[in-house]
């Protein structure tokens, strides 16, 4: 997001990656192009035509850009003119596209004080009159429905709202655009926001009001027993910034605009206040506070602190809002009801203290998932009916958004994935649909969750989609872009693809798997013995004939197939009467041979899995790779969980 300072037409221009480039090369001795696409997803093409016009502008300040081969690119000579020269204004840097600059110029107007002349915002922003004249009726079309106008007289053009209307379409902004190119960093104790959050915010905001509130709300939840998801934290993040930047230039709001019923201010509240106060030199005014209190209130999990007549729905407990969604919904499965559960009880209990949720992505929830919204607008009235309560467009394509997702789990089985995304709720639903209109024939995104919701929530699906740097343990994880850019849908894909084969691998190699044929045992025995009691099983369970288990010693004699702990005994396609894999788990392990094993798969093959021996082989070789793997299998007592290790899950 940019806010624009009108300026004299004389620095020179800089485009916003550009300035990310340079501030990057300034921060660290040496990057390199992966570094920098890292930073501002863009592909290498596009870096280097960057780095040619920064290296013809930062000579103007002595100033080298130096690519070398196997070194890096750095930059020498007088850095420290460069860095004032962008302190001071001098590289004007100006929006890289069409949207960018719309909300430049949105922004710029929201939080101006006086009217500005149209000549002279063109002129900063290096466009034609007749250029910013067309995105000026693009910001008449946004603001239609807010009850703001734009106007234009003689002194310049200004955006006519309440103070209350204003801070709204900025919160709206904000958390559009939250997080855009940047990464979260938690820790266990409070959640911590990359310097590159701090960037993009205070391309809006005063960098040190961002700072200031971002650590006071992290000394906040160290000294209270209030824990705030990502959505909480950023949204009283945006209001409190917003909130210390309208105070500073005199533009108080009034709880009376906001049209609620004032509250007594919890303790919490005044803990935080205080904070603030003290970080920032600051006096927040009694309504300034009761927002603030009505955040705190929204994102308590009980209704303690909240008057009578606030009481949320009327509930006595979660399992009257379950047994009404059983009721109302004709076509559900347990995890739909449980996704509702936590999406409506903190959705309207925002609503019942007059907080509502913006959601970028509403209309193209209504175009690409038609019927699950028409359901979700079904479920909203017979919620209004029942319980009094409005739900509005946003909410409602929240709530399709999870009967998709219940559609598609109903559909033939792919690969299982989740999104972990904590740039932003704007950049997380964006990424997940993004992903379901690529890959909805071949992935099944199962949720989407935020690093604070990971740290408590195990990772079960296969594929972990992600837009930080992270690792976790049975899944294979990609990184992408929040925007899946071309590299990152090519790498989902090819991930993707590998999945989908070493599917076919386990399928093959499971239909040869029997949960009866699995034996558990931890007395000491001999190789020929445990050979015995498989082959013995194996003919009772008419899968061989008699002899099979001797023609299996007699094959072992040839040659042993102890690999480590573990023994892979054949039996003679002669023996086999259906083809099968058992196996024989020990944990005080059997002699065999020169040493102990303590898995035993005997594998009984004939011509019948002929097609799919190279199948079966790949996904038994991927077994017996992965010793980690075999250590947790003969640990476990679990039939159907060694099913689910053999599988791959």
């Amino acid at each position: 997001m940019y806010y624009i300072v009108i300026r004299n037409k004389g620095g020179d221009i800089i485009n916003t990656y550009e300035l990310e480039i340079i501030n990057l090369l300034l921060s660290q001795e040496i990057v390199h192009y992966s570094d920098i696409g890292e930073k501002i997803n863009r592909s290498k093409k596009t870096i280097a035509k960057y780095l040619d016009h920064i290296e013809r502008e930062v000579l103007k300040y002595d100033v080298q850009l130096n690519r070398k081969r196997n070194v890096g690119i750095y930059l020498s000579g007088h850095t420290e003119d460069l860095v004032s020269a962008i302190q001071d204004g001098e590289l004007v840097e100006v929006p890289e596209d069409k949207e960018e600059r719309i909300v430049s110029i949105f922004s710029t107007l929201l939080m101006g004080e006086q009217p500005l002349l149209i000549q002279e915002l063109a002129d900063s922003l290096y466009i034609s009159r007749s250029t910013l004249e067309n995105d000026l009726v693009n910001i008449k079309e946004r603001l239609v429905d807010s009850g703001a106008t734009l106007q234009n007289t003689h002194q310049g053009i200004y955006i006519d709202a309440s103070e209350k209307t204003k801070r709204k379409l900025l919160s709206q902004l904000l958390e559009m655009y939250w997080g855009k190119d940047n990464v979260w960093a938690t820790s266990k104790k409070s959640t911590m926001i990359d310097h590159s959050i701090l960037q993009s915010l205070s391309r809006l905001f005063d960098s040190r009001v961002v700072q200031e509130v971002i650590e006071s709300l992290n000394q906040f939840q160290k000294r209270v027993y209030l824990k705030l998801d990502d959505y909480e934290y950023q949204s009283l993040t945006v209001h409190l910034v917003i909130a210390i930047e309208r105070l500073r230039k005199g533009e108080p709001l009034l709880v009376k605009e906001l049209g609620i019923t004032q509250e007594k201010i919890k303790d919490s509240t005044k803990l935080l206040v205080s904070i603030l106060e003290n970080n920032l030199d600051i006096k927040l005014p009694e309504d300034e506070q009761q927002y603030i209190n009505i955040h705190i209130l929204a994102a308590e999990k009980d209704n303690k602190g909240v008057s009578g007549e606030k009481k949320i729905f009327n509930l006595e407990t979660e399992n009257d809002l379950d047994a009404f969604l059983r009721q109302s919904l004709t076509d559900y499965d347990d995890i739909l009801i449980n996704n509702l559960l936590l999406h409506l009880t903190p959705a309207i209990k925002r609503f019942s203290l007059g907080l509502n949720i913006y959601n970028p992505y509403t209309a193209e929830t209504k175009k690409f998932f038609s019927l699950a919204y028409n359901r979700a607008v079904d479920l909203s009235i017979q919620l209004k009916n029942t319980y009094s309560v409005d739900i509005n467009d946003d909410e409602i394509a929240f709530i399709a958004l999870h009967i998709q997702a219940y559609q598609e789990r109903k559909e033939t089985k792919k690969i299982e994935a989740v999104i972990v995304c904590s740039t932003g709720l704007g950049t997380a639903r964006l990424l997940e649909q993004r992903v379901k209109k690529y890959f909805s024939d071949r992935l099944k995104i199962t949720r989407v969750m935020s690093l604070q919701e990971v740290k408590e929530q195990p990772i079960s699906e296969e594929l972990v989609i992600s837009t930080v740097n992270t690792q976790y343990e049975g899944a294979s994880v990609i990184k992408v872009s929040p925007f899946l850019d071309d590299f990152s849908a090519n790498a989902i894909s090819h991930k993707v693809d590998q999945l989908i084969d070493n599917h076919e691998h386990a399928d093959a190699f499971m239909n040869l798997i029997d949960k009866e044929l699995i034996l558990l045992d931890d007395k000491t025995k001999t190789k020929e013995e445990v050979i015995q009691e498989i082959g013995k099983q194996l003919v009772e369970k008419d899968y061989g004939y008699t002899g099979i288990a001797e023609a299996a010693v007699e094959r072992e004699e040839v040659a042993s197939t102890k690999i480590g702990f573990v023994a892979t005994p054949h039996a003679p396609v002669d023996y086999v009467k259906k083809p099968c894999i058992s196996l024989y788990i020990n944990p005080e392990g059997i002699t065999w041979d020169h040493g102990k094993v303590k898995l035993i798969f005997f594998l009984a093959m004939n011509e019948r899995i002929k097609p799919d021996i190279q199948s079966i082989y790949q996904h038994f070789n991927d077994i017996l790779e992965n010793e980690k793997r075999l250590k947790k299998m003969f640990r476990l007592k679990d039939k159907d969980k060694i099913i689910e290790l053999l599988r791959g899950n």
